[in-house]
Parts: C-alpha cells; sequence; structure tokens
C-alpha cells in the first residue's frame, strides 16, 4: 500500500538524460512512473540486469534537475513507442537532499491527486471526517516538509561552515607557504650574494694566477734556453778535455824518449818563435790599417808621436833612407 501511495504514474512521458555506468555518455529517455523506491525509464537501447543508470530529470516548480543512480530491476527487449525499450530501476542510495527532494515531490503529487469514489452518493455527514482527515493530514505532511526544510537547510549550514572552515585552513596554510617561501628566497638571494662575491674573488685570484703563470712560463723558458747554453758549453767543455787528455797521452808518448823529448823542445821553439812572428805581423798590419784609415780622414801626411798627431809643428821634416841590408849571424 505505501508503494502505491508514493509511485506516481506520470501521464505524460517526461523527459530524461541516463548514462551506464561503464560509459558515461548522457542519452535521452523518458520517465514513465517515480517512487521512492525507484522509476519506470524508457531507453533507446536494451540494458542487462544489474546494470547501473545514473537518470536527471526535471521537478516540476523546481530549476535544478535532480540527479539519482539505480540498478536494472527489470527490463523488456522488446520496443515499444517506436525505439523505446521499457526497464525499471530501483534507485541505490540517494544523497539526503536528493532523497528529500523526491520525498517533497511525492508528498505534494499525492496530495493533489483526486479521490476516485465508486459506487453510490457519499452522504455530507460521511464526507466532513473525511475532510478532517485530509486536513489533518495535509498538517503533519506540511510539518514534515518543513522540518525537512529546517533539517535540510541546517545540513547545508554545516556544509557551508565545514567549508569555510576548509577555506580559512587552506588560506592559513597558504599564508604559512608564503612567509616559508619568503624566508626561502631571502635565504637564496643571501646564498646568491655570497656566491657572486665568491664568484668576483675567484676571478681576481684567477687573474693574480694568469699572471704568476706567464712569469713562471718565462722563467720556464730562460731557464730552459740557460739549461741549453749550459749543456752546449758542458759538451764543449768535455770536448776540450778530451781534446786535452789526447794532447797529453801525445806529448806523454813523445816524451817517453830523450830524442823524443828534444825534437819537442826544438818544435816548442819554432812554434814560439812562429808565434812571434806572427804577432809582430799582426802588429805591422794593424799600424798599417791605422796609417790608412789617417790617410782616409785628410792626415796630410803627419805621423803620430807619443799618441799625439804632429800637425802643425812646420820646423819637423821626415827623410826616408834606404834600408841597409840585413846582415846574417
Amino acid at each position: 500500500m505505501q508503494e502505491r501511495r508514493t509511485t506516481i504514474r506520470v501521464d505524460r512521458l517526461s523527459r530524461a538524460q541516463y548514462c551506464p555506468a561503464d560509459d558515461l555518455v548522457p542519452r535521452d529517455g523518458r520517465l514513465t512512473d517515480l517512487s521512492e523506491r525507484g522509476a519506470g525509464l524508457l531507453a533507446q537501447e536494451t540494458h542487462r540486469l544489474g546494470a547501473r543508470l545514473t537518470v536527471s530529470f526535471s521537478l516540476p516548480e523546481e530549476e535544478e534537475p535532480l540527479t539519482a543512480t539505480g540498478v536494472v530491476h527489470w527490463s523488456d527487449a522488446r520496443a515499444r513507442h517506436g525505439q523505446w525499450y521499457p526497464l525499471g530501476l530501483e534507485w541505490l542510495p540517494m544523497e539526503e537532499t536528493a532523497r528529500h527532494r523526491l520525498q517533497a515531490f511525492l508528498s505534494r503529487r499525492q496530495l493533489e491527486r483526486p479521490l476516485q469514489v465508486s459506487g453510490e452518493r457519499i452522504l455530507h455527514a460521511d464526507v466532513q471526517p473525511l475532510l478532517r482527515r485530509v486536513t489533518l493530514v495535509l498538517g503533519v505532511l506540511l510539518a514534515a516538509g518543513f522540518a525537512v526544510w529546517v533539517l535540510t537547510l541546517s545540513q547545508k549550514n554545516r556544509s557551508l561552515g565545514e567549508a569555510l572552515e576548509q577555506r580559512h585552513a587552506i588560506i592559513r596554510y597558504m599564508e604559512q607557504r608564503e612567509a616559508a617561501m619568503e624566508r626561502e628566497l631571502a635565504s637564496a638571494k643571501a646564498q646568491l650574494t655570497t656566491a657572486s662575491t665568491a664568484a668576483a674573488s675567484f676571478g681576481e685570484q684567477t687573474q693574480g694566477l694568469q699572471v704568476e703563470v706567464g712569469r713562471l712560463s718565462g722563467e720556464v723558458e730562460r731557464f730552459q734556453a740557460s739549461y741549453v747554453r749550459l749543456r752546449e758549453e758542458r759538451e764543449q767543455l768535455v770536448q776540450r778535455v778530451l781534446e786535452l787528455e789526447q794532447e797529453r797521452l801525445q806529448l806523454a808518448a813523445r816524451l817517453s824518449s830523450l830524442p823524443a823529448l828534444r825534437v819537442a823542445i826544438r818544435e816548442a821553439i819554432e812554434a814560439r818563435r812562429l808565434a812571434q812572428r806572427q804577432a809582430r805581423e799582426q802588429t805591422l798590419a794593424a799600424r798599417a790599417d791605422a796609417t790608412r784609415q789617417f790617410a782616409a780622414e785628410d792626415n796630410h801626411g803627419y805621423l803620430i808621436r807619443d799618441g799625439r798627431p804632429t800637425a802643425g809643428r812646420a820646423t819637423m821634416w821626415i827623410r826616408v833612407h834606404e834600408p841597409e841590408p840585413f846582415l846574417q849571424p
């Protein structure tokens, strides 16, 4: 009896949208009846038993559609009304607000349904108690509706309070996060300044090291050149030592006997005379060069005496004699 009272048969097919749980693509449908336990629906295709469908439909005098999810309780594979397939849905547990909206709509439609009386005419005395009962039922329903409205309002207020608390908590978290980020930014700036100073100091040190490396490179090059020169001198000295050692050995071999010693002395005397002769010849050649130089400098034939030119002495005469023959001893 309770299901009959709360099941509303829709005279005209009401539009609705539904979507299966497996693809979530909305489809157009028709709502045939509606109750607290379920609803009748005309779908565009057949659905197996136990399938979940989410239905959205509009209630009279309400702008926001009501959305509920149900399970296919029965289904007819034969098409009706063209290409429509009838099926029955059994509602899953709804949200509190949607459930209260559905109950209020069913209560209003139940009160609007005309009373169907069959049989003989009802007496006026029997109508009065019925009217009182109807009035009582209306009062109870209004009280229940008001209580539901108050409960819904309180739930909404509680939800709004929780949302505000969450908003305040998020704002506090964001403020704390912003302060932490500011501190981190200040620390990063300080570290960047320190790094910049260190980089500048490192650049100066690098320049100083480059100058020092250049100087050391020059010293290394000079040391290498000096080392090469010293090595050449050492090789020359070694060669000279070897030559002297060879001469010493030759001299020792020659001085090993008296005749050889005499020959060596004679050769040494001849070498000394030859050296003296060469020295005299070099001296004479130098004097000749000097004379030619003075002649080239417009000397006019004056001589050098005691390191000073004799020009300006008109009383000095030079007479050249024929050389006397050299007497051999």
